[in-house]
């Protein structure tokens, strides 16, 4: 009885080390990643990132609150994946009707610098009147601010064509 206790007491010890083990190594080669989930650098991403990687506007919204609705070159018309965000966010502000909505609109740093501001700005009256229309949300929740060129990503001209949406 006492071989089988000690043995066990053995094998218990041994597997939580290795456990541990696999987690520091997981966590040194993603620092990133969570010990308690298999998709935990997926945590630490952001909404550009997801967008990017076709994540919905669901799953955006899980991280942070905050949708993100990308544009064409020279444009504020919406397409059908914006219009695919504006609906998960329509959702989200109808689902929280005490939080209200900051839209944030850039431009990506192509062109006249006063074009952009303009554009920037069509760029969150577009969002703002899809929400208006088709998911009513009223007007005193909604705020918006264009930007132009002032904030870009960082990344390519692509990713600067955007309206931020976020919920406070």
């Amino acid at each position: 009885m006492r071989k089988v206790v000690s043995t066990v007491f053995i094998f218990a010890i041994t597997t939580t080390f290795i456990a541990c083990s696999s987690t520091e190594q997981r966590s040194a080669q993603d620092p990133g990643a969570s010990p308690y989930t298999d998709h935990g650098y997926q945590e630490n991403k952001s909404q550009r990132e997801l967008i990017h990687e076709g994540q919905s506007g669901r799953e955006i919204a899980s991280a942070g609150q905050s949708f993100e609705v990308l544009f064409d070159h020279n444009s504020s018309m919406l397409s059908e994946d914006s219009k695919a965000i504006l609906d998960e966010a329509g959702k989200f502000a109808q689902d929280n009707p005490s939080q209200s909505i900051e839209l944030v609109g850039h431009a990506s740093q192509v062109g006249d610098q006063a074009y952009n501001l303009e554009l920037s700005d069509k760029r969150t009256q577009t969002p703002k009147s899809y929400l208006q229309e088709v998911w009513g949300v009223s007007d005193d929740r909604i705020t918006a601010s264009a930007l132009g060129e002032e904030e870009p990503t960082g990344g390519s001209a692509d990713m600067d064509r955007r309206t931020e949406i976020f919920f406070q």
